[in-house]
């Protein structure tokens, strides 16, 4: 029966050699001291890097000259037009104009922001699918940042309301 063999050589060196539970074991204090190290580190940054908050508005515009969806002539060059329309959009968002009223609504609700940190602070996308705009706004509390995006959105409107 081959059950009853001796073991080779191989076998009983495969047995015998060191694992990485075996090692950890035997330096269980040194695993023990590196976890806790890495655990407070977290803990440490945590506390010391202050938290950063995020707010969006979104803004669906739509370009007034295109205003019948019926026109099926005009539907491919109304394509082009929408998203040129989405493009001086958002560069109306990006203008100083935008950044100076909104940091004086910021203003009137309590934060101090200059035009510069508005800018600085936030971001503005759009989409090409979609009449879609998309203002971010970063602060250090959830309510600054909730005012900043609705700031930035109200300064727009004033602003494009003005131009017309």
């Amino acid at each position: 029966m081959d059950t009853m063999r001796p073991r080779d050589f191989d076998d009983i060196a495969a047995l015998e050699q060191p694992s990485i539970l075996a090692a950890m074991w035997r330096y269980r204090w040194l695993v023990l001291v590196i976890v806790a190290s890495i655990a407070m580190l977290g803990l440490l940054a945590q506390e010391v890097i202050p938290a950063g908050y995020s707010a969006e508005a979104e803004l669906f515009v739509e370009d007034p000259a295109a205003s019948n969806p019926f026109d099926t002539a005009a539907a491919v060059a109304r394509t082009t037009d929408t998203q040129r329309y989405v493009a001086d959009q958002v560069e109306i968002l990006e203008t100083n104009a935008v950044a100076e009223e909104a940091s004086q609504l910021l203003g009137a609700r309590g934060f101090v922001w200059s035009p510069d940190d508005v800018t600085a602070s936030r971001t503005i996308t759009s989409s090409r699918d979609v009449n879609l705009i998309t203002v971010t706004f970063d602060a250090d509390s959830p309510e600054a940042a909730a005012a900043g995006a609705n700031s930035i959105v109200e300064a727009y409107q004033k602003v494009r309301t003005a131009q017309v």
